[in-house]
């Protein structure tokens, strides 16, 4: 029987996707597993070999987008997409490796596999969800809460996160929250009263003061200039 195609078939992908693979999984599940997939990604147990990848830059749900139709475009099977990884079916060559990095650069996102920098991009994925999704998650400051999920002292991740980016973690933080306020301003939606208080202000003139200085405008002066341009 021939092994079924490299590409990927809507089909197939849908019934892998929808299967969950453990030790307690029935010999026929695992046969029919192993006849939805590539001979090559599937070990001698009959369950997929996959690989988790590590991609920076990867801060929203528009990066998730662009990484889904990147890999729909080199044919590549995933199980799971996340902010910075994705779990694809299979392993990549090298060549198929460098390809998947070229087409991420042209996106604005990059591959790693560095472990340095994939903990820098943990951080900066944990201060992102932490100040996007802020009524979800509990109230901690930002050295527990790190130091909670990556299991590791805060000093040695502010000073890891320093050596691999020019920058402090509080630095990161301020920069990403001004980044926030433009985009919410520009929505004209909410007051500045609001935003400073779904960015964690202490009050409106925090927020005010910050945004000036790190812009050289005020808030008003900054949606009036991109209204004209």
């Amino acid at each position: 029987m021939k092994s079924p195609p490299k590409h990927k078939d809507n089909m197939v992908v849908s019934k892998v996707r929808n299967l969950h693979f453990s030790g307690s999984q029935s010999p026929r599940a695992l046969q029919n597993v192993k006849s939805y997939l590539p001979t090559e990604v599937v070990d001698n147990m009959g369950r997929p070999e996959k690989e988790k990848l590590y991609i920076g830059k990867m801060w929203s749900q528009r990066c998730k987008m662009m990484l889904r139709a990147v890999l729909d475009n080199l044919g590549l099977n995933y199980t799971s997409i996340k902010l910075g990884e994705v779990e694809i079916i299979g392993k990549l060559s090298p060549e198929r490796q460098s390809q998947l990095n070229s087409d991420l650069l042209l996106c604005g996102l990059v591959l790693l596999d560095d472990h340095k920098l994939i903990l820098v991009e943990k951080i900066k994925i944990l201060i992102v969800e932490m100040i996007d999704y802020f009524d979800e998650l509990p109230i901690l400051n930002i050295s527990s809460y790190l130091s909670q999920e990556l299991h590791l002292n805060y000093i040695y991740l502010s000073n890891l996160f320093s050596e691999n980016t020019d920058m402090s973690i509080q630095q990161f933080i301020i920069s990403y929250k001004i980044e926030k306020a433009k985009e919410l301003l520009l929505y004209d939606e909410y007051s500045l009263k609001e935003i400073s208080y779904r960015l964690h202000y202490s009050s409106v003139a925090h927020l005010f003061n910050q945004f000036k200085k790190v812009t050289g405008l005020s808030p008003s002066q900054f949606k009036n200039v991109k209204y004209k341009t």
